[in-house]
Formats: C-alpha cells, structure tokens, sequence
C-alpha cells in the first residue's frame, strides 16, 4: 500500500493505538482526534505502549504521529476541531474505532449518545470536509446483532436482540451509518471483528480488561481465593469462541484498505476467524486450567464456589453459550485472504501473559 494520510479515533483504546502503531510500522502518517489531550501525550503513550507490544517501531509525536485534541464538554469544539484538521492535512481514510463500551442497559441512552449519534455526524462531517478522503471504516463488533438463531449476514441486519448497552448501540449505529451512506459519497465499510484478544506471539494486551479477559479475571480470582483443584462453569464444551488476535486485526485492516477499489459503496465485513477445535470452549477452559493449576471443566456449578465463579463471568457468558454462525465470505471476497484460528500456543501466550502481569 502506497504511504497515506489517516485519521483515527480511539487511539487510546486497545484497537485503535494498535492500528495506529501498526499504520506508522508501514510508513503511513497518522492523524488522531483525542478527547480532553491538549499536548497529545496520553494518545502518543497509548500507542507508544502498543508499538512495544507488537514489536513495532516507536511513533514520534508531531511526525508521525499527530494529535489533535478537542473539548468534549463544549458542542462547538469537535467541528471546529475537524475543519482545522481538513484545512492543514490531506486525510485518505478514516478509522474510527472510539467507542462507549458499558455493558449496563441503565447506561443505554449514553451508549446510543457516543456510539450512534456522534459516529454518524462525524461520519457525515467527514463526507463534507474532506473531499479527498477514500472511505470511512467504522469499528463495530461481530456481536451487534445478539445471541440470533441464525446465520450472522454480512449486512445490515434488521432485527437486533437487545443483551446490553454495548451490543445494542452497536447495532443502532451501524442502521444509521446505512441510511446515511445512501445520501452521501463517501463509502463505508464497517468492520466486525469477533472476540479481540493480545498479540499471537507474546500475549502483549492493553491493561483494561473487557470481554474474553473479564473471563480470565473471573477464573483467576475464583482460583487464588477459593484453592479449589477443579471448578464447573456453567459453559457449553463444544462451542466455539471466536477470538481473534490484535495483531490480525491489524493485518485484517490493512488488507481492507489496501483493497479499496474492490470494496462496494457500502460493505459489512465480518473478521471472524475459522472455527477449530482450538477455539473450542473446553480447549479454552483446558489452557485457563493449566495456568492457574485448577481443573477447569464445563458442568452444573453446585458449591458456593463454583456459583460465585460463574456469577463473576455472567456478563459474557452469551459468548460461550451461545452458537454462533458468522458468515466471512466477504473478507476473503475483497482481499484474497482468510482469517485462520488461533493456534494453541498463540492462546496459551494471550493466556500467559495476562496471569503473568505484574498487576496481577
């Protein structure tokens, strides 16, 4: 891919400070609209920090890495923000991978606030302002449509089964994005990737845990406290839980971009890997147990214990419990490639390096 210009949002997030780093890595420059950063540091250490982590090379603020920051308390502050980006730079993608990420329902209008309704005005100020900009990709989950009975379309799906806050926005502003692309020229693609775990070959993850590692805390805290030699979660052995590297992410988007002049006016791209019998629930809860020295194994909870284990993973237990049927045809469609399982060893590094945090 020739150099290009990008802006991202996000970028303090695990998502897009990695894309940043990765972006930077192959010799593209990259813009970042940040909340509240007057002099850019906290997203220049975000994506310092994800550089180091996937052995990539360090970002330098002000060169390749800029930072524009606006107020997130003054309304007027993020348009005037982006007509001082477009006035001083040429943008030929945009990224926007910032999200509300809440999971109570009680947080739902919020949720819908920063997810739905400023991702399509940015959208559509972007569609205004930068004339030269090739296509808008916005970072959704796998997960938007809920726990459905059938096979996940790569397209706009109509009904949605509301689980939580997170899920439901998602949804919420991928429709939105859909109406608005019809009345504006520039195209979007919005990305789907499954359960985004750290690196395949250290394990490196930011610290913040969410999704698969909420499950990792949950049995690391219920190991250590209870010191018990085999637990039963309430999990299903033969689902898949599709997790998917930061690192293919990475890869996956660069191939998407890469791809532009292959990709519709309008696409949904969902980055989920192959199902194998490493992503299995029961390999999972095997290598979890083998960490922590505690027979992991799926069954009824029965002691107190076992009860308050799973209590602890209830907010992702859809996850696992779940069948879930994604359709990748399109990924494979724009660029030639697929996104293949996790190897056991690349778990047991996601895995490893989690319990092995000086934190923890």
């Amino acid at each position: 891919m020739e150099s290009q210009s990008f802006l991202l949002t996000g970028c303090t997030g695990f998502v897009g400070g990695s894309l940043a780093a990765d972006l930077i890595d192959k010799g593209h420059s990259v813009v970042v609209l940040s909340r509240n950063d007057v002099d850019g540091q906290r997203t220049l250490n975000s994506v310092a920090t994800a550089a180091k982590g996937l052995g990539l090379s360090q970002p330098s603020l002000g060169q390749s890495l800029e930072v524009f920051h606006y107020d997130d308390t003054n309304p007027d502050s993020f348009n005037k923000t982006l007509e001082r980006v477009a006035a001083l730079r040429t943008i030929h993608s945009v990224v926007h991978a910032a999200a509300e990420m809440t999971y109570s329902l009680t947080q739902f209008q919020t949720s819908l606030k920063v997810n739905q309704v400023f991702t399509t005005n940015f959208y559509e100020k972007i569609s205004s302002l930068f004339k030269e900009c090739k296509r808008f990709y916005y970072v959704s989950t796998a997960y938007s449509a809920g726990p459905v009975n059938t096979p996940i379309e790569e397209s706009i799906l109509q009904d949605q089964v509301q689980v939580n806050s997170y899920q439901g926005s998602k949804w919420a502003t991928e429709v939105s994005l859909s109406d608005s692309s019809r009345e504006k020229a520039l195209p979007v693609t919005i990305v789907r990737p499954s359960i985004v775990v750290g690196n395949r070959s250290n394990g490196w993850a930011q610290s913040k845990p969410f999704g698969f590692y909420m499950f990792l805390s949950g049995f690391f805290r219920a190991a250590k406290k209870f010191k018990k030699n085999n637990l039963k979660v309430d999990l299903l052995a033969d689902n898949h839980i599709n997790l998917v590297s930061i690192d293919q992410v990475n890869e996956a988007m660069t191939n998407l971009i890469s791809a532009n002049e292959k990709q519709g006016k309008f696409e949904v791209v969902n980055l989920v890997p192959k199902n194998s019998e490493n992503n299995k629930t029961k390999s999972l809860l095997m290598l979890i147990g083998n960490a922590l020295e505690t027979k992991l194994e799926c069954g009824a909870p029965g002691s107190l214990q076992e009860k308050l284990l799973n209590k602890s993973i209830q907010l992702n237990k859809i996850f696992a419990k779940h069948s879930w049927n994604f359709k990748t045809g399109n990924y494979r469609r724009i660029t030639g490639k697929e996104i293949k399982a996790l190897s056991l060893e690349n778990i047991m590094n996601v895995i490893r390096y989690y319990y092995q945090k000086p934190t923890k």
